[in-house]
């Protein structure tokens, strides 16, 4: 697992980010490193998606995406975008490379990343219409809206959660108590 985490370290630190580890995980799932590893020349996005037997749309957007995180590089030839691997996909992401990662990375992704998903986000208080965002984004967590005393309080009367057990309250000391 270490070196798959150095992988992703270094994905982080040449992209500037590593925030979208989920189109890390669905570029190897669908194969679309070792596929543009494999051809000698740069794919364009419905050929990719063909030899994949994916939709071309979503294929596009998955590309893009990774073209984003600088796992891919994007050319324009006849007005026409295609994709190949960079240097950090082709030697980590590929299969046929003797230092790929993608086995890791896909065990990753099919267990320890799952697991951040049941986590309990606690976020910094106000009106809770951060913890409401935050649940419809990701459906399957659960929030705390941390503040003062009277912000939770303010927040729980005026904002509505219908008895959605997702979201949690907590007031917070702010350690100065006897000075009211």
């Amino acid at each position: 697992m270490a070196c798959a985490s150095l992988v992703l370290k270094r994905i982080e630190a040449e992209s500037g980010f590593c925030r979208c580890p989920e189109v890390l995980f669905a570029a190897c799932e669908l194969g679309a490193f070792d596929l543009l590893a494999e051809v000698p020349e740069a794919l364009g996005s419905a050929a990719v998606a063909a030899r994949l037997g994916v939709s071309s749309r979503g294929t596009e957007l998955l590309l893009d995406a990774c073209v984003s995180l600088k796992l891919l590089q994007v050319e324009v030839r006849r007005e026409k975008a295609v994709y190949e691997n960079t240097e950090l996909a082709s030697t980590y992401l590929a299969r046929a490379s003797p230092k790929s990662q993608q086995d890791m990375l896909l065990y990753a992704a099919r267990t320890t990343y799952l697991g951040w998903g049941h986590l309990a986000a606690r976020l910094s208080g106000g009106s809770g219409a951060l913890a409401k965002a935050c649940m419809s984004l990701y459906p399957g967590s659960q929030v705390t809206v941390f503040d003062i005393p009277d912000v939770v309080q303010m927040a729980k009367r005026h904002f509505s959660f219908p008895e959605d057990e997702r979201i949690g309250f907590c007031e917070a000391s702010t350690g100065d108590d006897d000075v009211r």
